[in-house]
């Protein structure tokens, strides 16, 4: 029983989503490692990244302070855990608390796959998530993200012709 629980409790505290690209695998990673790029499609509808730094590498830290539509902060952190160009990019996350102290740590994890010719298909996991609700609301949240991911992928593909 007790591994039972664990299970379930594994998959109440992560998420997968998958996405196909109608763009090279390239260009979708570079969407996925490039902060300008980022801070245009990494944070839900209605929502902004004013400001963000990122150390693109192994053991490079990131920071990103997200803002909702009424101006609300949701800073958040992590440290790049693997890198893997134009297959893997494996991150720690936390959102930042009050005190300027991460609250709690998770990961996440992008993986670039070719989906047919010029396409690539995105699969988002992310685990270790406190509880089913924040889950659920990371499935919102993301798939938002997803969602505006595939206009800036249009856009750059456009730049790049």
């Amino acid at each position: 029983m007790g591994e039972r629980k664990n299970e379930e409790s594994q998959a109440d505290t992560s998420l997968k989503l998958e996405r196909v690209f109608d763009a090279p695998r390239e260009l979708v990673f570079e969407a996925c490692s490039k902060t300008e790029h980022i801070n245009r499609w990494m944070c839900p509808k209605g929502f902004t990244i004013p400001s963000s730094i990122g150390d693109f590498r192994v053991g490079g830290k990131w920071r990103s302070d997200m803002r909702s539509p009424d101006g609300e902060p949701y800073p958040m952190e992590g440290v790049y855990e693997k890198i893997i160009e134009n297959e893997l990019i494996v991150t720690s996350h936390a959102w930042i608390g009050d005190d300027g102290k991460p609250e709690h740590w998770t990961t996440l994890t992008l993986r670039f796959e070719d989906a047919g010719p010029g396409k690539t298909k995105l699969t988002l996991e992310h685990v270790n998530l406190r509880s089913k609700e924040s889950r659920d609301n990371h499935v919102e949240g993301w798939g938002m993200c997803l969602d505006k991911l595939g206009p800036l992928l249009a856009e750059l593909k456009g730049k790049a012709s």
